[in-house]
């Protein structure tokens, strides 16, 4: 089985900050958006109510009274589509790579053997 690793990506908000998604994080995501596929789909649209919890499951490893609310308070409408763009590449850091992957000769595209 594939380990969730912890790398950090650094963003500023009110200060420097290291967004984490490790396991902890995307339990705190699949409770509130059922699944991670949920989740990139909530980022991926921009939603603003699911960008602040995002963040707030990636950050929380840094302060446990961290609340979703400070996160938006923290968080600036000017700098949304770069802190998706952070976002997303945080969980993918986090999410575990599949093991034995092999390229398909249809799509070029490596799958798991």
């Amino acid at each position: 089985m594939s380990e969730i690793k912890s790398k950090a990506v650094t963003i500023t908000l009110d200060k420097e900050r290291n967004l984490i998604f490790d396991m902890n994080a995307f339990i705190e995501l699949e409770d509130k958006f059922g699944s991670l596929d949920a989740v990139i789909t909530e980022l991926s649209g921009r939603k603003l109510k699911s960008m602040r919890t995002i963040f707030w499951a990636g950050l929380v490893h840094e302060d446990e009274t961290l609340t979703e609310k400070r996160v938006g308070e923290i968080m600036s409408l000017d700098d949304a589509t770069g802190l998706a763009e952070k976002a997303m590449q945080a969980i993918l850091e986090g999410l575990p790579k599949p093991k034995n992957q092999v390229p398909n000769p249809r799509t070029n595209r490596k799958t798991v053997k």
